[in-house]
Order: structure tokens, then C-alpha cells, then sequence
């Protein structure tokens, strides 16, 4: 509780205490205030988990030469298309949750953890759209991306957890909530096996505050937690919603979820990505599905809570440059990412790419990457 006194004294001295019409719909993103408390440094070991804003804010951490271990994903193409990492995409607090437990306490993966149909498998707690594989590559990769990718939360000198959306799928054979909608055919098959709800704010906090008390428990050095909301809105609802009136509930639970753990866990940081994204003008702010951040927005968004915490760090690839779109220009070098025989795309134009006169986008333009923010 706040005295008065200093609630008025909150209100005179703070510049940004006032709404400023005039000069915010004219930004993107539009500038916030954000007090950080202490400084990272720039040797500090970064692991992003959470939403697809949270492959952004890797990818732009590392064209200023901090690498995230959470971009050190190898799965080839024919098992998914996009940028390797968002098979990982960890859209709500549950799904994320999971995987922080399943490090900490290990579990044998069978078939039943799967939807399994005639033509392959699909594993649910990873991102879709993702292609189906056979019933040992999914138990494998299930227990790689556990014992090598998700157990890196117990050594990274920061952890970024970005929170997507909150609807949740449940399946009641396994009793794991999972990260992606089980499908329609499955259902069908099987009616009693899933159920959908939205959690409410108290459970979200629950969530929220057992993964970091779990994560601070199982840790054998410190660490910081910053937690962020996407401004990525749902691209589908399943209450029956208005896309619109769903979007708005899912982000304001987790935005009320975010604010709750930071008082309840005061070490804790939140770092205003969202506002500063949704409160610039759409067409400013967003790439041509609506959706998807402008890569020059989510750019300067990173670069200012970089230079909040870690300093002043230059950009080492041109400001236009997209790793997702140099990737699609050299399947070369995708290919080589994706077998763990090049750390990056990112690195690989700053050692030899812009040497070699490599392509930075496509010869012909890619609908995808426009569409996502990719190319402007």
C-alpha cells in the first residue's frame, strides 16, 4: 500500500504519469519508461522460453553478438519448415511448466503421450503447424529436447519467459495440459479424451510462481527472470469468442498474471514489450498479417531493453537483416544450422556471409516472410 503522499509525489515527478496523445500513435513502438534495478553482463547466458516474440527477441539479441542457447535447436527440414527454434514455441504458462518438470523429474515417454493416427504422430507439447513422424523419432526427440534443450533453464544466467496466450487443451489420459490443439479427427475419435478451458488469473499466478520457485529450488547458481507478455494477438479462439473479446481476456490475464508474480517474487523483472508494441499504431507496428511484429520494431525493442540492462552494444548486421529471410535465401546454410555444424545464420553472415556476397533475402519474394514481419 502506497501512501498518499507519495502517490502525489508518483504523479508530479513521473514524465510519463500522464497520457500523451499527441506523440504516442506517431511511435513504434512507442516509448515507455522501465527503471532497471541492476545490469546484466554481456557474458551472461540467455535462455528464451514462452511464445514466438520470444524467437524475436533471440534472434535479435544475437545480431548484437549475444547468442541465447535457446537458439541451438537441430531438427531437419523435412520435420518443420519455419525457424528451427519455434518448433519449441511454449505458447501457455502450463505447456512451459511441463517441461521445467519433465527435466526435474524424468518420465518414460510411451505412445499414449502422442496423438497417433495412421499416417504418424504428432507430439503436442511442441508447436504447430508440425509434420507427423513415426512413433520412434517422436520418443526420441521428445527425450532430447528434454534431457539436452529444456534442462539448459538450469544453467542460464538469465532466463526471458514470454507469455503467449491462455487457452488451454487438456488431455485427460496423460493429465497434461498441452501447448497445441489436439485435432479435430482425434477428437472425434476420441470425445472423452480432451478438454479446453481458460484458466483464471489466480491460476495463472499459481503457475507463474510455481515454475520460478521450482527453477530457484533445482538451481545451483542465480539467475534473473524476466517475464514478458507477446503482443502477438490469437490467431483462433476456441470459447466461442469474438476473436477480438477472446484475444483481449487471454492478454489481460497474463498481463495481470505477470504484474502478480512481480509483486509476489519482487526479484523478479517485467520488461514492457507488449505495452510498447500495442500501443503504437497497428500499421506502424505490425507486418502484413496483422499478427506478426515488423523485424524493425521488435528490433528497437530489444535494443532497448539491451540497453537497459547489458549497455551499449552494437547492431553487426545490417538493420534490415533478417535471419529468418537470409536462412530462406542459403538452404545451405539452413541445412548446416539445423545439424549443428553452424551455431547461427546470424553468425555465419558476420564471419563470412556479407565476405562471401551472400543473399540476404530470397531472389523472389516469400509470402511467409512478409507476412510474418520478416521483410518490410
Amino acid at each position: 500500500m502506497t501512501p498518499a503522499q507519495n502517490a502525489w509525489e508518483h504523479l508530479a515527478k513521473s514524465p510519463k504519469s500522464r497520457w500523451a496523445a499527441e506523440e504516442e500513435p506517431a511511435l513504434a513502438p512507442v516509448s515507455v519508461e522501465h527503471k532497471p534495478s541492476f545490469s546484466f553482463d554481456k557474458s551472461a547466458s540467455i535462455f528464451c522460453v514462452g511464445s514466438c516474440f520470444a524467437r524475436n527477441i533471440e534472434e535479435h539479441l544475437a545480431t548484437r553478438g549475444i547468442e541465447p542457447l535457446s537458439r541451438r535447436v537441430f531438427v531437419p527440414r523435412s520435420e518443420w519448415e519455419n525457424r528451427p527454434s519455434g518448433l519449441l514455441n511454449k505458447f501457455t504458462i502450463k505447456s512451459a511448466l511441463n517441461e521445467l518438470k519433465w527435466v526435474l523429474e524424468p518420465f518414460d515417454v510411451g505412445p499414449d503421450f502422442f496423438e497417433v493416427s495412421s499416417k504418424g504422430v504428432r507430439d503436442l507439447q511442441l508447436a504447430p503447424p508440425q509434420k507427423l513422424v513415426d512413433i520412434d523419432r517422436a520418443i526420441a526427440r521428445r527425450n532430447e529436447f528434454t534431457t539436452k534443450y529444456f534442462r539448459q533453464l538450469l544453467e542460464a544466467d538469465i532466463i526471458i519467459f514470454t507469455l503467449g496466450l491462455n487457452e488451454v487443451w487438456h488431455d485427460n489420459h496423460t493429465n497434461f495440459s498441452l501447448n497445441a490443439a489436439p485435432s479435430r479427427s482425434a477428437v472425434s475419435a476420441d470425445p472423452s479424451r480432451y478438454h479446453f478451458y481458460t484458466p483464471r488469473v489466480t491460476e495463472c499466478v499459481d503457475d507463474l510462481c510455481e515454475f520460478y520457485d521450482a527453477l530457484k529450488a533445482a538451481r545451483k547458481k542465480p539467475f534473473h527472470f524476466v517475464v514478458t507478455v507477446s503482443p502477438v494477438p490469437l490467431n483462433a479462439t476456441a470459447t466461442g469468442e469474438d476473436i477480438r473479446i477472446a484475444n483481449t481476456i487471454s492478454k489481460s490475464t497474463l498481463r495481470v498474471a505477470a504484474n502478480e508474480l512481480i509483486a509476489l517474487r519482487p526479484d523478479c523483472i517485467y520488461f514492457p514489450s507488449y505495452e510498447m508494441i500495442t500501443g503504437a499504431r497497428k500499421d506502424l507496428a505490425f507486418a502484413q498479417d496483422e499478427r506478426h511484429v515488423k523485424n524493425s520494431v521488435v528490433r528497437d525493442v530489444v535494443g532497448k531493453f539491451i540497453a537497459d540492462y547489458f549497455g551499449d552494444l552494437p547492431i553487426l548486421v545490417p538493420e534490415d537483416f533478417s535471419e529468418f529471410a537470409y536462412l530462406q535465401a542459403n538452404p545451405d546454410i539452413d541445412d548446416a544450422v539445423r545439424k549443428g555444424e553452424m551455431i547461427s545464420g546470424i553468425q555465419h553472415f558476420i564471419h563470412h556471409g556479407k565476405n562471401e556476397n551472400r543473399r540476404t533475402v530470397p531472389e523472389e519474394p516469400v509470402t511467409a516472410l512478409i507476412n510474418a514481419g520478416a521483410l518490410e
